[in-house]
C-alpha cells in the first residue's frame, strides 16, 4: 500500500545510531533510475501515523528525492516483535556497528526482563 511519508516517522527505539547519507544517496538514485522496489515495514502509530520497523534509509531516500508517497507494508507489533524485526532485516541489509549491537542486545535483555 501507498503511504504518506509525511505520516511516518522513526520508532523511540531506532536500530542505528544514525542513517549512513552515502547509503541513502544511492538509494535515492536507485529510485529516482528504478523506482521502490522493496516497501518498507511499518507498524500503526498514534494519530493515523505510522512508525518505521524496516526501512529508514528508503524513507529518508524517498524524502530527499521530494516524494508524498512511500510502498510501505503494514504490520501491528508489539514493541517487542517491531524490535525483533528490525533487528533482523536490518543484519540483512546493512551490517550493524559492533556498539549499534550491543546497544541492541542491552535494550532486548531490558525489554524482555523488565
Amino acid at each position: 500500500m501507498k503511504i504518506s511519508v509525511d505520516r511516518v516517522h522513526l520508532p523511540d527505539f531506532q536500530i542505528r545510531s544514525s542513517l549512513d547519507d552515502e547509503h541513502v544517496d544511492e538509494i535515492a538514485e536507485s529510485f529516482e533510475q528504478d523506482g521502490q522496489w522493496n516497501p518498507i515495514i511499518v507498524r500503526p502509530g498514534d494519530d493515523d501515523t505510522y512508525e518505521v520497523v524496516s526501512g529508514a534509509h528508503r524513507l529518508s531516500a524517498a524524502r530527499q528525492v521530494g516524494w508524498s508517497e512511500i510502498d510501505a507494508v503494514v504490520k501491528d507489533l508489539s514493541d517487542e516483535d517491531a524490535r525483533g524485526l528490525a533487528v533482523k532485516t536490518n543484519r540483512m541489509q546493512k551490517r550493524m556497528e559492533d556498539e549499534e549491537e550491543g546497544e541492541l542486545c542491552r535494550t532486548l535483555y531490558r525489554v524482555r526482563h523488565d
